[in-house]
């Protein structure tokens, strides 16, 4: 048998059955060959006979369906799923914690997001007028809970402040925005978007506060919309992929939907539908590019997750996906089931993945992310103060701080370029804007 440790119990693929696919009856030795990560097959096979090998598989039994989930900064995994059951493991995947966070319309599962502190934040959607949205700290405790938020379909965070910011279905008549006090629970700034598009997909935010969503409007079709830190609508695009009506989770039904759909990088949204990946403009809306994802059958299945320097993950009812910017498929890892949702552990530097009746943790070759610089150098001359150096630094999440350094002593410049040198071996450390953990080159 080959044991697959995962967060939630061990996966365990049984030792094949294998046999002449002409007569079932007649086995044939076989064996599991396992080297460098890959598994293969040994079999005894006298003759050019069509053959048969049938591994099986047993999945760990699972407390609840997972279809969501999250990762705090230490590497602790959060994992709801449809009947309100929060379960917080750690990285060694043991149990901390279950909490009951039961609330609002049964049938409608929303949103759950994990920031980097483990707070988790979710939505019980509340079909009509029925909504119900709390928030849970890293130990189980509850923090708020806020009765009356109308069809909350989706949560989106600002994980650089914490903010956490609800789009809502307005009882079929509108798409709203609003902040959510994240120590109160009360709602502040809420706008509508008008008598349309009444049910929000997917969104993301950037790091200027805008936040981008797509929603179904009443008539059919989709649109992206673009909120502002004013609460004000900034812009409506025409939306990419297949939406359905309706957004959340419920069973295998209508309303059956994947979860973190979008994320952004740069001046470019990245948009998922459970089976084809666009890239947009968020500037003016364009399509630029698109990839069908093998194995992305409908929407049940979702995540998506973006590193700061272009690597794209996507799950499918197979696995997961990972792209270059360019949509170059760089590699595939399989899962027991469908991927509902995915989250990248900034602890372990991998990938989790969810979906009914897994949680799996997967190792992706992630290469670090390196700036690229193009530095002018001018320097000096018969060892008078004239050098200047400037760098032109593109890569990971702008803006950027510096520090300088001549002969390992700091130096008072903290800009992208200094002037005035003589000579010596000058350093320049640099850092990027990601959060809640930056890039740092030299």
């Amino acid at each position: 048998n080959i044991v697959i440790k995962t967060i939630q119990g061990d996966i365990i693929d049984h030792a094949p059955n294998s046999y002449i696919t002409a007569n079932k009856e007649q086995k044939i030795a076989s064996t599991f060959l396992l080297k460098n990560n890959t598994v293969s097959f040994n079999i005894e096979n006298n003759g050019n006979q069509a053959i048969t090998i049938d591994p099986w598989v047993t999945p760990p039994t699972m407390a609840s369906a997972p279809v969501d989930n999250g990762v705090d900064q230490y590497g602790n995994t959060y994992i709801t799923s449809p009947t309100y059951i929060l379960e917080k493991y750690s990285p060694t995947g043991s149990m901390i914690s279950s909490t009951n966070v039961m609330g609002g319309d049964a049938p409608y599962y929303g949103d759950m997001l994990t920031d980097s502190r483990g707070y988790c934040f979710f939505n019980t959607v509340g079909f009509h007028p029925r909504g119900d949205a709390s928030a849970v700290d890293s130990a189980g405790n509850f923090l708020w809970d806020s009765q009356g938020i109308t069809e909350c379909w989706r949560f989106v965070l600002n994980e650089c402040t914490h903010q956490v910011f609800s789009l809502t279905g307005y009882r079929h008549s509108a798409t709203g925005f609003a902040k959510i006090n994240s120590t109160t629970g009360t709602l502040t700034g809420y706008s509508q978007s008008g008598a349309c598009c009444q049910d929000p997909h997917c969104g993301a935010i950037d790091y200027n506060g805008d936040v981008f969503c797509v929603v179904s409007e009443n008539g059919g079709g989709t649109l992206i919309y673009k909120w502002t830190p004013s609460n004000t609508i900034a812009a409506t695009f025409p939306a990419v992929g297949s939406w359905g009506y309706g957004t959340g989770y419920v069973g295998d039904g209508a309303f059956a939907q994947g979860y973190n759909g979008m994320t952004i990088l740069g001046n470019n949204l990245y948009i998922y539908d459970g089976a084809t990946l666009f890239k947009v403009n968020k500037l003016t809306g364009a399509s630029i590019a698109q990839v069908t994802v093998p194995g992305g059958v409908n929407k049940h299945n979702g995540g998506i997750y973006i590193t700061s320097c272009g690597k794209i993950f996507v799950g499918s009812s197979t696995g997961v996906y990972m792209y270059d910017m360019n949509f170059n498929q760089i590699d595939f890892k399989a899962t027991i089931g469908a991927v509902y949702d995915l989250a990248f552990n900034t602890f372990n530097q991998t990938i989790i993945a969810c979906g009914p009746g897994h949680v799996t943790e997967m190792a992706f070759i992630i290469p670090p992310c390196v700036f690229q610089t193009n530095p002018v150098i001018q320097p000096s001359c018969g060892g008078l103060p004239n050098g200047y150096i400037k760098l032109n630094l593109t890569g990971g999440v702008p803006d950027y701080t510096y520090t300088w350094s001549k002969n390992n002593i700091t130096l008072i410049q903290t800009t992208d370029s200094i002037g005035s040198l003589a000579p010596g071996t000058y350093k320049c450390v640099y850092v990027d804007n990601k959060c809640p953990v930056p890039n740092i080159d030299s």
